[in-house]
Formats: structure tokens, sequence, C-alpha cells
């Protein structure tokens, strides 16, 4: 959820936009490294967005979070980066397999992503696409649904 947040805030105050996630958009078609092409800024926001739960868990909770969780995270975080700039839906063989595990509004596609970077506003959801539909920031053909 903090990263869609993080996510939509780049998008929508412009001397933010141009400051910290303008980099990431100068490709409209992505391509899988592409998902690494960040400012400095972004990245320390990406960073704290994505490992909120461990550090919250660690800081605000005084307990004890496992080294092996907080690489976890950033290994899932950074998969789901390159899959869903990759041009691949990952998502599709999935969905043939139990569509009922994976409901298009709850799960981001790549082209949810593709579109994203196409449009530049909306679909700011990381991989869940849930966020953009509470939000009302899921686009259809390249206006924000109603």
């Amino acid at each position: 959820f903090l990263f869609t947040v993080v996510h939509t805030l780049f998008h929508e105050i412009p001397w933010l936009y141009r400051f910290a996630h303008k980099e990431h958009h100068t490709w409209k078609a992505p391509y899988v490294w592409m998902s690494h092409a960040m400012s400095f800024s972004e990245l320390g926001a990406n960073g704290v967005s994505v490992m909120f739960y461990p550090l919250f868990h660690a800081l605000v909770l005084g307990k004890t979070t496992p080294l092996e969780l907080v690489w976890f995270v950033q290994l899932i975080s950074q998969l789901i980066g390159c899959v869903e700039h990759s041009g691949y839906d990952a998502l599709s063989p999935l969905i043939v397999v139990n569509p009922r595990y994976f409901p298009h509004w709850l799960f981001s596609t790549t082209k949810h992503h593709d579109d994203h970077h196409k449009y530049f506003q909306g679909n700011y959801g990381g991989y869940l696409a849930i966020w953009d539909h509470v939000m009302g920031t899921v686009l259809e053909d390249g206006k924000k649904r109603k």
C-alpha cells in the first residue's frame, strides 16, 4: 500500500515528479532492467515503502526482525519489479491455472504497468492492482476510470 501512495505522489505533485521520478519514465516501453532506472531519491522512497513492515516491526514494536525476512522482502520486490517491466505477462499462466486465486482487480499485470508507462497517469499500484481500484486510479483506454 505504501508503495502505491508514494508512487501516486510522485506523479500527482509536479515538482516531486521532476525531482524524483522522471528518470524512471524516460522509457515509454519498459524493459526488464529499466525497473532499476531511478533517482537516488526514488530509490530511498521505494526502499522505505517496501521495507515498511520489517522496519515497523523492529523499530516501533521492538521485535526482532529476522535478517532473512528483510532479504526475502527485497528479493521479491526486485523480482516483481523486473517482471512487471519485462513485457511478458507472467501472471497470465497463473490466472489460467486457477483464476479465482488471481483476480484482475487484485493483482497487477504487465499490461497494467505498461499502460502506466504509456500514459503516465494512473495504474500506480506495484504488484497489487487493488489499490488502484480503491483509489480510483485504474486506467481504461488511457483514461482513469470514473
